[in-house]
């Protein structure tokens, strides 16, 4: 049994590490401290499932592919821990671990940059897939995975807390139970996050969160597909907190609530499938009243109304009020008369 397999020290710099089976280790399969490593295609089997990290990360340009990394492990474990450094590539690897709560497949701690996590399998197992933590972690692009959520008591899939700079695209996200939080959080002042063209599935009967905001900001959602969710974006805690996101172009399929909370400031949201956020129509003030009330046909209550007058009748000033889920009020200052008081109508949700 060792304490660790292979450490791999700063005067050590573009060694390949290449085709091994590392097993027994009880804390460390392999640390890199030297620039320009390779680990491939290599097979990693700690003894037990106490370890602190099956390969840990604190230098530049090192290279993680086509590994297979397969084992239980205990709260705080991790696989690949990214712990300093710039320029990784997680590329290829097969993530497989059943862990009890709180271990982590992929870790990457404050201040790293440059991170590239492309085309791994990552079962989440009963803990996180990718947690990115802590503020100046820059450039991190999390694209073309395949994230499972394989037991009922994953956690979340990926996680981004502090402020960063992340781009996630092109992932399927497959819920095969139904995770204890959702798919993918971003709190506590993560920033500049662009979630982009990602699949969100639940086969079977609809459950779980796609993803949630929390206190974040200046985040992207766009164009990405959800089916079959219970939720598929949700504003968390304090949702307005949360400000300056976009939602635009996304596909949502048999879900109960698209997006939820939708209060934030600075917001844009539209043209998304399963989520009516902008809608129009015609409404008649009738002789002998001031007000008509107008369902609106929104997925939420709307933040911006503007009416255009086609007859006024004896009227000459109006207003809209009172915006409910369903349906808001045009107000004139006068009854309109036998004509009645007609007005063109656009209602939308958001700033844009």
């Amino acid at each position: 049994v060792y304490h660790t397999a292979i450490h791999i020290t700063g005067s050590a710099y573009e060694t390949d590490i290449r085709n091994c089976r590392l097993e027994r280790f009880t804390t460390y399969g392999i640390r890199v401290e030297a620039n320009g490593v390779v680990i491939d295609n290599n097979d990693l089997a700690p003894s037990g499932a106490a370890m602190t990290a099956g390969i840990e990360i604190t230098a530049n340009h090192v290279a993680v592919r086509d590994n297979w990394l397969e084992a239980a492990l205990n709260e705080g474990g991790t696989w690949v821990l990214i712990n300093g450094g710039h320029s990784a590539s997680i590329r290829g690897n097969n993530f497989s671990a059943n862990y009890v709560a709180g271990g982590y497949m992929i870790r990457i701690i404050a201040g790293v940059r440059d991170t590239r996590i492309v085309d791994n399998y990552i079962s989440t197992g009963r803990g996180t897939g990718l947690s990115i933590e802590g503020a100046g972690t820059f450039e991190v692009a999390v694209v073309g995975n395949t994230f499972d959520t394989d037991m009922a008591d994953s956690i979340r899939a990926i996680d981004v807390n502090g402020r960063t700079e992340v781009t996630i695209t092109g992932n399927t996200f497959v819920l095969n139970t139904v995770p204890t939080a959702e798919v993918i959080k971003i709190r506590n002042g993560a920033g500049f996050v662009s979630i982009v063209g990602n699949t969100f599935r639940r086969p079977g009967t609809q459950g779980g969160v796609g993803m949630t905001l929390s206190a974040a900001f200046r985040t992207e959602i766009l164009g990405n597909t959800f089916d079959n969710l219970s939720n598929d974006i949700e504003l968390a805690g304090d949702a307005s907190q949360s400000w300056n996101y976009t939602i635009i172009g996304n596909d949502f399929y048999g879900t109960a609530t698209p997006v939820a909370n939708d209060v934030g400031s600075g917001r844009i949201v539209r043209h998304n499938r399963g989520y009516v956020t902008e809608n129009s129509g015609t409404a008649t003030v009738p002789n002998g009243a001031t007000t008509v009330v107008v369902n609106h046909g929104l997925s939420a209550a709307p933040t911006r109304v503007q009416t255009t007058a086609t007859q006024w009748g004896n009227a000459s000033k109006v207003k809209w009020r009172t915006p409910t889920a369903t349906q808001f009020t045009i107000e004139v200052d006068a009854d309109p008369g036998p004509s009645g008081a007609t007005f063109d109508w656009r209602a939308w949700v958001g700033e844009g």
